[in-house]
Protein backbone atom coordinates (compact mmCIF):
# COMPACT_ATOMS: atom_id res chain seq x y z
CA UNK A 1 0.00 0.00 0.00
CA UNK A 2 1.08 3.45 -0.97
CA UNK A 3 0.23 5.27 2.30
CA UNK A 4 -1.54 3.68 4.88
CA UNK A 5 -3.20 5.20 8.43
CA UNK A 6 -4.65 2.78 10.68
CA UNK A 7 -6.41 3.39 13.97
CA UNK A 8 -4.75 6.66 14.34
CA UNK A 9 -5.72 8.27 17.97
CA UNK A 10 -4.60 11.13 19.53
CA UNK A 11 -5.98 13.75 22.46
CA UNK A 12 -4.89 16.98 23.71
CA UNK A 13 -5.71 17.02 27.55
CA UNK A 14 -9.60 16.15 27.95
CA UNK A 15 -9.81 16.73 23.75
CA UNK A 16 -9.90 14.01 21.87
CA UNK A 17 -8.53 15.34 18.25
CA UNK A 18 -8.38 11.82 16.53
CA UNK A 19 -10.50 8.87 17.55
CA UNK A 20 -9.48 5.52 15.59
CA UNK A 21 -8.75 7.01 12.52
CA UNK A 22 -8.07 5.04 9.28
CA UNK A 23 -7.93 5.41 5.64
CA UNK A 24 -5.62 5.04 2.46
CA UNK A 25 -4.01 6.08 -0.67
CA UNK A 26 -3.32 4.74 -3.51
CA UNK A 27 -0.18 5.95 -5.70
CA UNK A 28 -1.10 8.65 -8.45
CA UNK A 29 -4.71 9.38 -5.89
CA UNK A 30 -5.98 13.03 -5.07
CA UNK A 31 -7.16 12.30 -1.98
CA UNK A 32 -8.96 14.97 -0.26
CA UNK A 33 -9.81 15.00 3.75
CA UNK A 34 -12.89 17.04 4.20
CA UNK A 35 -15.00 18.49 7.60
CA UNK A 36 -15.05 21.40 10.04
CA UNK A 37 -12.84 23.09 12.06
CA UNK A 38 -12.29 20.80 14.88
CA UNK A 39 -12.79 17.44 13.26
CA UNK A 40 -9.13 16.19 12.66
CA UNK A 41 -8.11 17.61 9.72
CA UNK A 42 -5.10 19.57 10.51
CA UNK A 43 -3.72 17.16 13.35
CA UNK A 44 -3.69 14.11 10.55
CA UNK A 45 -1.40 15.84 8.40
CA UNK A 46 0.85 16.89 11.94
CA UNK A 47 1.17 13.47 12.75
CA UNK A 48 2.14 12.36 8.60
CA UNK A 49 4.72 15.24 8.85
CA UNK A 50 5.97 13.85 12.38
CA UNK A 51 5.27 17.23 14.45
CA UNK A 52 2.69 14.74 16.98
CA UNK A 53 3.73 11.13 17.57
CA UNK A 54 0.50 9.52 17.48
CA UNK A 55 -0.70 7.65 20.49
CA UNK A 56 -2.61 4.41 19.50
CA UNK A 57 -2.05 3.78 15.52
CA UNK A 58 0.44 3.13 12.58
CA UNK A 59 1.00 5.23 9.92
CA UNK A 60 3.02 3.23 6.71
CA UNK A 61 4.46 4.97 3.67
CA UNK A 62 5.54 2.72 0.50
CA UNK A 63 5.34 -0.21 3.30
CA UNK A 64 7.69 1.47 5.36
CA UNK A 65 6.62 2.89 9.45
CA UNK A 66 7.12 6.53 9.25
CA UNK A 67 6.66 5.99 13.14
CA UNK A 68 10.74 5.38 12.96
CA UNK A 69 11.41 8.48 10.86
CA UNK A 70 12.12 11.77 11.90
CA UNK A 71 10.27 14.92 9.89
CA UNK A 72 13.57 15.76 8.19
CA UNK A 73 13.97 11.70 7.49
CA UNK A 74 9.76 12.03 5.93
CA UNK A 75 10.99 14.91 3.49
CA UNK A 76 13.58 13.05 2.01
CA UNK A 77 11.43 9.37 1.71
CA UNK A 78 9.27 11.88 -0.40
CA UNK A 79 6.63 13.31 1.93
CA UNK A 80 6.22 17.00 1.96
CA UNK A 81 3.65 19.61 3.23
CA UNK A 82 1.93 23.09 2.55
CA UNK A 83 0.70 25.17 5.29
CA UNK A 84 -2.92 26.72 5.11
CA UNK A 85 -1.44 30.04 6.11
CA UNK A 86 1.54 31.28 3.76
CA UNK A 87 5.21 30.40 5.09
CA UNK A 88 7.36 31.96 2.50
CA UNK A 89 10.34 34.34 2.75
CA UNK A 90 8.76 37.36 1.84
CA UNK A 91 11.50 39.58 1.34
CA UNK A 92 13.66 36.89 -0.73
CA UNK A 93 13.25 36.44 -4.52
CA UNK A 94 10.52 33.45 -5.51
CA UNK A 95 13.92 31.86 -7.20
CA UNK A 96 15.28 31.86 -3.84
CA UNK A 97 12.29 30.73 -1.80
CA UNK A 98 11.91 27.85 -4.57
CA UNK A 99 15.54 26.69 -3.86
CA UNK A 100 14.89 26.32 -0.15
CA UNK A 101 12.65 23.79 -0.75
CA UNK A 102 15.75 22.13 -2.76
CA UNK A 103 18.14 22.38 0.50
CA UNK A 104 18.18 18.57 1.52
CA UNK A 105 19.04 17.10 -1.78
CA UNK A 106 22.09 19.60 -2.07
CA UNK A 107 24.30 16.31 -0.98
CA UNK A 108 27.36 18.24 -1.20
CA UNK A 109 29.53 18.52 1.93
CA UNK A 110 30.82 21.64 4.60
CA UNK A 111 34.14 21.10 2.69
CA UNK A 112 32.58 21.55 -0.13
CA UNK A 113 30.16 25.01 0.61
CA UNK A 114 33.32 26.55 1.82
CA UNK A 115 35.87 26.00 -0.29
CA UNK A 116 33.72 26.28 -3.23
CA UNK A 117 34.79 22.83 -4.85
CA UNK A 118 33.71 21.93 -8.37
CA UNK A 119 31.36 19.58 -6.92
CA UNK A 120 29.64 22.45 -4.76
CA UNK A 121 28.94 24.51 -8.47
CA UNK A 122 27.98 21.58 -10.55
CA UNK A 123 25.62 20.80 -7.90
CA UNK A 124 24.29 24.33 -7.24
CA UNK A 125 23.85 24.78 -10.91
CA UNK A 126 21.76 21.69 -11.74
CA UNK A 127 19.51 22.71 -8.77
CA UNK A 128 18.89 26.14 -10.11
CA UNK A 129 17.62 24.73 -13.87
CA UNK A 130 15.49 22.26 -11.85
CA UNK A 131 13.89 25.30 -9.58
CA UNK A 132 13.86 27.43 -12.84
CA UNK A 133 12.05 24.64 -14.46
CA UNK A 134 9.55 24.51 -11.48
CA UNK A 135 9.10 27.96 -12.06
CA UNK A 136 8.21 27.60 -15.45
CA UNK A 137 5.75 24.66 -14.88
CA UNK A 138 3.77 26.77 -12.47
CA UNK A 139 3.67 29.97 -14.61
CA UNK A 140 6.04 31.82 -12.12
CA UNK A 141 9.23 32.26 -14.36
CA UNK A 142 8.38 35.94 -14.98
CA UNK A 143 7.96 36.41 -11.03
CA UNK A 144 11.91 34.75 -10.39
CA UNK A 145 13.29 37.60 -9.03
CA UNK A 146 10.15 39.31 -7.59
CA UNK A 147 10.17 39.59 -4.10
CA UNK A 148 7.88 36.75 -3.38
CA UNK A 149 5.90 38.85 -0.47
CA UNK A 150 4.86 41.40 -3.11
CA UNK A 151 3.28 39.06 -5.48
CA UNK A 152 -1.03 38.48 -5.42
CA UNK A 153 -2.14 35.56 -3.38
CA UNK A 154 -2.74 33.15 -5.74
CA UNK A 155 0.94 33.28 -7.36
CA UNK A 156 1.87 33.15 -3.49
CA UNK A 157 0.39 30.07 -3.24
CA UNK A 158 1.81 28.68 -6.20
CA UNK A 159 5.36 29.52 -5.05
CA UNK A 160 4.83 27.69 -2.06
CA UNK A 161 3.63 24.75 -4.03
CA UNK A 162 6.79 24.88 -5.87
CA UNK A 163 8.92 25.14 -2.65
CA UNK A 164 7.78 21.85 -1.95
CA UNK A 165 7.96 19.63 -5.11
CA UNK A 166 11.78 21.50 -4.83
CA UNK A 167 12.23 18.58 -2.08
CA UNK A 168 11.42 16.09 -4.62
CA UNK A 169 8.40 15.02 -2.41
CA UNK A 170 6.14 12.81 -4.41
CA UNK A 171 3.07 13.15 -1.67
CA UNK A 172 2.04 16.36 -1.25
CA UNK A 173 0.03 17.00 1.89
CA UNK A 174 -1.78 20.40 0.95
CA UNK A 175 -3.45 22.17 3.46
CA UNK A 176 -6.40 24.32 2.00
CA UNK A 177 -4.01 25.67 -1.40
CA UNK A 178 -7.16 26.89 -2.68
CA UNK A 179 -7.64 29.33 0.47
CA UNK A 180 -8.72 33.09 0.04
CA UNK A 181 -8.79 32.54 -3.94
CA UNK A 182 -11.53 33.13 -6.06
CA UNK A 183 -13.24 31.26 -8.65
CA UNK A 184 -10.57 32.16 -11.57
CA UNK A 185 -7.94 31.44 -9.35
CA UNK A 186 -9.08 28.39 -7.80
CA UNK A 187 -9.90 26.87 -11.51
CA UNK A 188 -6.38 27.66 -12.42
CA UNK A 189 -5.30 25.71 -9.06
CA UNK A 190 -7.23 23.08 -10.07
CA UNK A 191 -5.35 22.95 -13.56
CA UNK A 192 -2.22 22.75 -11.42
CA UNK A 193 -3.07 20.12 -9.67
CA UNK A 194 -4.26 17.67 -12.16
CA UNK A 195 -1.01 17.81 -14.12
CA UNK A 196 0.87 17.27 -10.99
CA UNK A 197 -0.96 13.89 -10.73
CA UNK A 198 -0.76 12.84 -14.46
CA UNK A 199 3.02 13.27 -13.56
CA UNK A 200 2.71 10.93 -11.17
CA UNK A 201 2.48 12.90 -7.70
CA UNK A 202 -0.02 11.73 -5.22
CA UNK A 203 -1.87 14.81 -4.00
CA UNK A 204 -3.74 14.89 0.07
CA UNK A 205 -5.25 17.72 0.53
CA UNK A 206 -7.05 19.53 3.20
CA UNK A 207 -10.19 21.56 1.35
CA UNK A 208 -13.44 23.70 1.84
CA UNK A 209 -13.64 24.80 -1.55
CA UNK A 210 -16.26 22.14 -2.06
CA UNK A 211 -16.11 22.64 -6.13
CA UNK A 212 -12.61 22.15 -6.06
CA UNK A 213 -12.97 19.08 -4.42
CA UNK A 214 -16.03 17.67 -6.24
CA UNK A 215 -14.09 18.51 -9.45
CA UNK A 216 -10.30 17.41 -9.04
CA UNK A 217 -10.12 14.32 -6.06
CA UNK A 218 -10.81 11.17 -6.61
CA UNK A 219 -12.43 10.29 -3.48
CA UNK A 220 -12.59 12.10 0.18
CA UNK A 221 -11.95 11.09 3.55
CA UNK A 222 -14.86 12.79 5.65
CA UNK A 223 -13.88 13.51 9.57
CA UNK A 224 -16.31 14.75 12.25
CA UNK A 225 -15.31 15.20 15.10
CA UNK A 226 -11.94 12.92 14.85
CA UNK A 227 -13.79 10.43 13.60
CA UNK A 228 -14.04 8.81 9.84
CA UNK A 229 -17.95 9.48 8.56
CA UNK A 230 -17.73 8.59 5.42
CA UNK A 231 -15.08 7.56 2.31
CA UNK A 232 -15.51 7.16 -1.57
CA UNK A 233 -15.88 9.03 -4.87
CA UNK A 234 -16.23 13.04 -3.57
CA UNK A 235 -20.38 12.82 -5.23
CA UNK A 236 -21.23 9.64 -3.04
CA UNK A 237 -19.36 10.80 0.49
CA UNK A 238 -21.37 14.21 0.78
CA UNK A 239 -24.53 12.76 -0.79
CA UNK A 240 -24.17 10.66 2.42
CA UNK A 241 -27.53 11.39 4.69
CA UNK A 242 -24.74 11.44 7.74
CA UNK A 243 -22.58 13.59 5.90
CA UNK A 244 -25.38 16.08 4.58
CA UNK A 245 -26.73 16.27 8.56
CA UNK A 246 -23.47 17.09 9.62
CA UNK A 247 -21.65 19.10 7.41
CA UNK A 248 -24.24 20.31 4.39
CA UNK A 249 -27.29 21.54 6.39
CA UNK A 250 -29.67 19.03 5.32
CA UNK A 251 -28.58 19.46 1.56
CA UNK A 252 -27.19 23.23 1.16
CA UNK A 253 -23.54 23.42 0.08
CA UNK A 254 -20.94 22.98 2.19
CA UNK A 255 -19.27 26.16 3.29
CA UNK A 256 -17.03 25.05 6.23
CA UNK A 257 -14.13 27.07 7.87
Amino acid sequence: MYLSCQGLTMAFGGLTALNDVSFQMEQGEILGLIGPNGAGKTTVFNLLTGVYVPQAGVMTFRDRDLGRLSPRRRVRAGICRTFQNLRLFSGQSVLENVLAGSCLRADYGFFDMVFGTPRYFRRERALGREAMALLEKLDLTPYAHSPAGALPYGLQRRTELARALATGAELLLLDEPAAGMNEEEAEALGKVLRALREEGKSLLLIEHHMSLVLSLCDRVCVLDRGRVLAQGPPGEATADPKVAAAFLGGGREYAGS
